[in-house]
């Protein structure tokens, strides 16, 4: 984790910290009657406070691309809403204390904070999910990425024209051909790797076989697209 990312954390847990003391002034000075619904009330407001703080935490405190952080948005929600929900209830159950029974607060904060509980579970069980499917997905297009910006990287590199537009069309099969790897195409993809490796070579010292490095990519790079869509249609 970064120093500056740690120093926003550390900012945003004194921020709660002081949201807690500034809401226990307010309902310790205002004249609540102090009795078991009152203390009943404030402290499932500041422990809606805390969670929600975890919830925050967990939703933009991990490591990971901004992707990761954007799946944590419905974890945050549901903290916010479970917050400002407690923190109603509870300032209704401070203002009749005399009305309602202990055990109507008690059952209707215990249920939302069980619900809140699942919710946030649910939520980050299917956030884990697409992460672990995210993660999948780019080592599954990890060779073909790399090899499209290998080539592209070589358009314009070459002095005569004609082998610069068959650069540029060999760039353009990569930046269509199917990005997702498989079994199936393990093979094909390593060809297509030294022979990529071959053309970066040939770009620099040989210019005069690039031409042919490039016709022999094609084709390769043709069987490789035929076995991607035979591996889709099983």
């Amino acid at each position: 984790m970064t120093e500056k990312k740690k120093s926003v954390l550390v900012k945003i847990v004194i921020a709660y910290i002081l949201a807690a003391i500034v809401f226990s002034v307010i309902v310790l000075v205002l004249p609540f009657s102090r009795g078991a619904n009152f203390w009943l009330a404030y402290v499932f407001a500041v422990a809606a406070l805390v969670l929600h703080l975890l919830a925050i935490l967990n939703a933009f405190g991990r490591e990971g691309a901004p992707r990761s952080r954007f799946y944590g948005i419905p974890v945050a929600k549901l903290g916010t809403v479970y917050l400002i929900a407690q923190v109603v209830l509870s300032i209704v159950t401070m203002l009749l204390p005399q009305t309602v029974p202990l055990w109507i607060p008690l059952a209707v904060f215990a249920v939302l904070l069980c619900l809140c509980a699942i919710g946030f579970i649910t939520v980050d069980i299917v956030r884990s999910e697409i992460e672990r499917q995210d993660d999948i997905l780019s080592s599954q297009t990890q060779c073909i990425i790399g090899l499209r910006s290998k080539v592209n990287s070589l358009v314009g590199f070459a002095k005569d024209p004609e082998t610069n537009e068959l650069l540029r069309r060999v760039s353009e099969e990569f930046r269509y051909s199917d990005p997702v790897s498989s079994d199936a195409t393990a093979d094909v993809e390593k060809t297509l790797e030294s022979m990529v490796a071959d053309l970066q070579s040939a770009v620099v010292e040989n210019e005069e076989v690039t031409a042919d490095f490039c016709n022999r990519i094609l084709v390769v790079l043709a069987e490789r697209n035929r076995l991607c869509k035979v591996t889709k249609r099983k």
